[in-house]
Protein backbone atom coordinates (compact mmCIF):
# COMPACT_ATOMS: atom_id res chain seq x y z
CA UNK A 1 0.00 0.00 0.00
CA UNK A 2 2.82 2.34 0.93
CA UNK A 3 4.58 1.58 -2.36
CA UNK A 4 1.40 2.36 -4.32
CA UNK A 5 1.02 5.65 -2.47
CA UNK A 6 4.60 6.58 -3.26
CA UNK A 7 4.12 5.76 -6.95
CA UNK A 8 0.92 7.85 -7.05
CA UNK A 9 2.64 10.75 -5.33
CA UNK A 10 5.53 10.53 -7.77
CA UNK A 11 3.09 10.54 -10.68
CA UNK A 12 1.39 13.64 -9.32
CA UNK A 13 4.77 15.39 -9.04
CA UNK A 14 5.64 14.43 -12.63
CA UNK A 15 2.27 15.61 -13.94
CA UNK A 16 2.60 18.89 -12.06
CA UNK A 17 6.05 19.34 -13.55
CA UNK A 18 4.74 18.70 -17.04
CA UNK A 19 1.89 21.17 -16.47
CA UNK A 20 4.37 23.80 -15.27
CA UNK A 21 6.58 23.29 -18.32
CA UNK A 22 3.58 23.39 -20.67
CA UNK A 23 1.92 26.47 -19.17
CA UNK A 24 4.07 28.59 -16.87
CA UNK A 25 7.31 28.38 -18.88
CA UNK A 26 5.68 29.54 -22.17
CA UNK A 27 3.95 32.37 -20.28
CA UNK A 28 7.28 33.45 -18.79
CA UNK A 29 8.98 33.38 -22.19
CA UNK A 30 6.01 35.23 -23.67
CA UNK A 31 6.03 37.93 -21.01
CA UNK A 32 9.81 38.34 -21.23
CA UNK A 33 9.60 38.95 -24.98
CA UNK A 34 6.79 41.49 -24.63
CA UNK A 35 8.34 43.27 -21.64
CA UNK A 36 11.69 43.47 -23.41
CA UNK A 37 10.00 45.04 -26.44
CA UNK A 38 8.27 47.56 -24.18
CA UNK A 39 11.58 48.60 -22.62
CA UNK A 40 13.17 49.01 -26.04
CA UNK A 41 10.28 51.15 -27.25
CA UNK A 42 10.53 53.38 -24.18
CA UNK A 43 14.22 53.82 -24.96
CA UNK A 44 13.18 54.84 -28.50
CA UNK A 45 15.12 51.95 -30.03
CA UNK A 46 14.27 50.76 -33.53
CA UNK A 47 12.70 47.32 -33.78
CA UNK A 48 13.53 45.37 -36.96
CA UNK A 49 10.58 44.26 -39.15
CA UNK A 50 11.12 40.61 -38.24
CA UNK A 51 10.85 41.43 -34.53
CA UNK A 52 7.70 43.50 -35.09
CA UNK A 53 6.06 40.65 -37.01
CA UNK A 54 6.96 38.12 -34.30
CA UNK A 55 5.86 40.42 -31.49
CA UNK A 56 2.58 41.07 -33.27
CA UNK A 57 1.84 37.34 -33.23
CA UNK A 58 2.81 37.12 -29.56
CA UNK A 59 0.64 40.13 -28.65
CA UNK A 60 -2.34 38.63 -30.46
CA UNK A 61 -1.99 35.48 -28.34
CA UNK A 62 -1.24 37.36 -25.12
CA UNK A 63 -4.14 39.80 -24.94
CA UNK A 64 -7.03 37.31 -24.47
CA UNK A 65 -5.12 35.65 -21.61
CA UNK A 66 -4.22 38.77 -19.64
CA UNK A 67 -6.04 39.82 -16.51
CA UNK A 68 -4.64 42.91 -14.83
CA UNK A 69 -1.00 42.16 -15.54
CA UNK A 70 -0.13 45.84 -15.73
CA UNK A 71 3.50 45.57 -16.84
CA UNK A 72 2.59 43.26 -19.72
CA UNK A 73 -0.43 45.34 -20.72
CA UNK A 74 1.77 48.45 -20.73
CA UNK A 75 4.30 46.74 -22.99
CA UNK A 76 1.54 45.52 -25.33
CA UNK A 77 0.04 49.03 -25.51
CA UNK A 78 3.46 50.55 -26.28
CA UNK A 79 4.03 47.96 -28.98
CA UNK A 80 0.60 48.64 -30.50
CA UNK A 81 1.38 52.37 -30.40
CA UNK A 82 4.70 51.88 -32.19
CA UNK A 83 2.99 49.81 -34.93
CA UNK A 84 0.25 52.43 -35.35
CA UNK A 85 2.76 55.29 -35.63
CA UNK A 86 4.68 53.38 -38.31
CA UNK A 87 1.64 52.28 -40.35
CA UNK A 88 2.27 52.97 -44.04
CA UNK A 89 -1.31 52.92 -45.39
CA UNK A 90 -4.63 54.33 -44.22
CA UNK A 91 -6.19 50.89 -43.86
CA UNK A 92 -3.23 49.55 -41.91
CA UNK A 93 -3.27 52.68 -39.79
CA UNK A 94 -6.94 52.36 -38.91
CA UNK A 95 -6.49 48.76 -37.83
CA UNK A 96 -3.33 49.53 -35.90
CA UNK A 97 -4.85 52.51 -34.08
CA UNK A 98 -7.91 50.43 -33.21
CA UNK A 99 -5.62 47.74 -31.75
CA UNK A 100 -3.78 50.41 -29.76
CA UNK A 101 -7.01 51.92 -28.40
CA UNK A 102 -8.23 48.51 -27.24
CA UNK A 103 -4.94 47.71 -25.49
CA UNK A 104 -4.72 51.22 -23.98
CA UNK A 105 -8.24 51.08 -22.59
CA UNK A 106 -7.61 47.65 -21.04
CA UNK A 107 -4.41 48.97 -19.47
CA UNK A 108 -6.11 52.08 -18.08
CA UNK A 109 -8.82 50.01 -16.43
CA UNK A 110 -6.11 48.28 -14.41
CA UNK A 111 -3.70 51.23 -14.12
CA UNK A 112 -5.16 54.73 -14.63
CA UNK A 113 -1.78 56.33 -13.81
CA UNK A 114 -0.31 56.14 -17.33
CA UNK A 115 0.62 59.64 -18.57
CA UNK A 116 2.12 58.51 -21.88
CA UNK A 117 -0.94 56.39 -22.73
CA UNK A 118 -3.33 59.23 -21.90
CA UNK A 119 -1.31 61.52 -24.16
CA UNK A 120 -1.19 58.95 -26.97
CA UNK A 121 -4.98 58.53 -26.78
CA UNK A 122 -5.43 62.30 -26.97
CA UNK A 123 -3.05 62.62 -29.90
CA UNK A 124 -4.56 59.69 -31.81
CA UNK A 125 -8.05 61.05 -31.38
CA UNK A 126 -7.03 64.60 -32.32
CA UNK A 127 -5.19 63.55 -35.48
CA UNK A 128 -7.50 60.76 -36.62
CA UNK A 129 -10.94 62.06 -35.62
CA UNK A 130 -10.46 65.68 -34.59
CA UNK A 131 -10.88 67.26 -31.17
CA UNK A 132 -13.94 65.77 -29.49
CA UNK A 133 -15.68 66.53 -26.18
CA UNK A 134 -13.37 65.13 -23.55
CA UNK A 135 -10.27 65.09 -25.74
CA UNK A 136 -8.49 67.75 -23.71
CA UNK A 137 -9.34 65.92 -20.49
CA UNK A 138 -6.97 63.16 -21.61
CA UNK A 139 -4.27 65.72 -22.26
CA UNK A 140 -4.81 67.28 -18.83
CA UNK A 141 -4.46 63.89 -17.20
CA UNK A 142 -1.21 63.31 -19.07
CA UNK A 143 0.29 66.53 -17.72
CA UNK A 144 -1.07 65.99 -14.20
CA UNK A 145 0.17 62.39 -13.95
CA UNK A 146 3.53 62.85 -15.68
CA UNK A 147 4.73 66.45 -15.24
CA UNK A 148 8.43 65.66 -14.86
CA UNK A 149 9.08 62.39 -16.68
CA UNK A 150 11.74 63.26 -19.23
CA UNK A 151 11.01 60.48 -21.72
CA UNK A 152 7.35 61.62 -21.92
CA UNK A 153 8.24 65.30 -21.93
CA UNK A 154 10.48 64.93 -24.99
CA UNK A 155 7.71 63.41 -27.08
CA UNK A 156 4.92 65.57 -25.70
CA UNK A 157 6.70 68.91 -26.05
CA UNK A 158 7.68 68.30 -29.69
CA UNK A 159 4.03 67.78 -30.54
CA UNK A 160 2.28 70.21 -28.20
CA UNK A 161 4.39 73.39 -28.30
CA UNK A 162 3.37 74.09 -31.93
CA UNK A 163 -0.29 73.92 -30.76
CA UNK A 164 0.22 76.35 -27.88
CA UNK A 165 -1.97 79.08 -29.39
CA UNK A 166 -4.89 76.74 -30.10
CA UNK A 167 -5.27 74.76 -26.85
CA UNK A 168 -7.48 75.91 -23.94
CA UNK A 169 -5.79 78.58 -21.85
CA UNK A 170 -5.58 76.40 -18.75
CA UNK A 171 -3.26 74.01 -20.63
CA UNK A 172 -0.82 76.65 -21.86
CA UNK A 173 1.17 77.01 -18.60
CA UNK A 174 1.86 73.25 -18.54
CA UNK A 175 3.01 73.25 -22.18
CA UNK A 176 5.27 76.26 -21.63
CA UNK A 177 6.65 74.87 -18.38
CA UNK A 178 7.49 71.59 -20.06
CA UNK A 179 9.33 73.31 -22.91
CA UNK A 180 11.29 75.50 -20.50
CA UNK A 181 12.17 72.45 -18.38
CA UNK A 182 13.58 70.69 -21.44
CA UNK A 183 15.58 73.78 -22.33
CA UNK A 184 16.95 74.24 -18.80
CA UNK A 185 17.80 70.55 -18.74
CA UNK A 186 19.75 71.05 -21.99
CA UNK A 187 17.56 68.61 -23.88
CA UNK A 188 18.47 70.77 -26.84
CA UNK A 189 17.48 68.66 -29.83
CA UNK A 190 13.87 68.26 -28.74
CA UNK A 191 13.61 71.90 -27.64
CA UNK A 192 14.89 73.10 -31.02
CA UNK A 193 12.58 70.74 -32.91
CA UNK A 194 9.57 71.95 -30.91
CA UNK A 195 10.41 75.61 -31.49
CA UNK A 196 11.28 75.08 -35.15
CA UNK A 197 7.91 73.37 -35.76
CA UNK A 198 6.03 76.29 -34.20
CA UNK A 199 4.62 79.19 -36.20
CA UNK A 200 5.35 82.87 -35.61
CA UNK A 201 2.43 83.31 -33.21
CA UNK A 202 3.67 80.52 -30.93
CA UNK A 203 7.29 81.68 -31.14
CA UNK A 204 6.26 85.16 -30.02
CA UNK A 205 4.44 83.58 -27.06
CA UNK A 206 7.48 81.52 -26.11
CA UNK A 207 10.38 83.96 -26.48
CA UNK A 208 9.43 86.33 -23.61
CA UNK A 209 9.27 83.30 -21.29
CA UNK A 210 12.98 82.60 -21.82
CA UNK A 211 14.18 85.42 -19.55
CA UNK A 212 14.57 83.05 -16.58
CA UNK A 213 16.66 80.52 -18.49
CA UNK A 214 20.40 80.69 -17.63
CA UNK A 215 22.41 82.66 -20.18
CA UNK A 216 24.78 79.80 -21.16
CA UNK A 217 21.75 77.67 -22.00
CA UNK A 218 20.18 80.48 -24.01
CA UNK A 219 23.44 80.95 -25.90
CA UNK A 220 23.46 77.24 -26.80
CA UNK A 221 19.80 77.45 -27.80
CA UNK A 222 20.40 80.48 -30.00
CA UNK A 223 23.30 78.74 -31.77
CA UNK A 224 21.27 75.57 -32.24
CA UNK A 225 18.39 77.56 -33.72
CA UNK A 226 20.73 79.36 -36.10
CA UNK A 227 22.29 76.06 -37.17
CA UNK A 228 18.78 74.78 -37.88
CA UNK A 229 18.05 77.82 -40.03
CA UNK A 230 15.67 79.44 -37.53
CA UNK A 231 15.93 83.18 -36.97
CA UNK A 232 14.73 84.22 -33.52
CA UNK A 233 15.61 87.04 -31.13
CA UNK A 234 16.43 85.02 -28.04
CA UNK A 235 16.26 87.51 -25.13
CA UNK A 236 19.68 88.92 -24.23
CA UNK A 237 21.50 86.58 -26.58
CA UNK A 238 20.38 86.92 -30.17
CA UNK A 239 22.07 90.23 -31.00
CA UNK A 240 25.39 89.26 -29.40
CA UNK A 241 25.32 85.86 -31.12
CA UNK A 242 25.03 87.49 -34.53
CA UNK A 243 28.42 89.22 -34.18
CA UNK A 244 31.00 87.54 -36.46
CA UNK A 245 33.51 86.94 -33.65
CA UNK A 246 30.90 85.00 -31.63
CA UNK A 247 30.05 82.59 -34.43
Amino acid sequence: MAALFIRLASLVVVLCGLWWVATIVPLTVRDDAVLSAGRRILNEETLPPQAIARLGQIADRVEPQLGCEVATWRAVALFRLRVAEAAETDDAGRIAWSDFRDAAQRLLVCSPHEPLIWFALFWQEATQEGILPGSYDRLRLSYELGPNEAWIMRKRSRLMLPLLATVPEDLRPAILHEFLSLLKGRVMREAVEAFQSSDTVVREMVLPQLVDVPEPVLASFARALRNAGVEAKVPGIAERERRPWNR
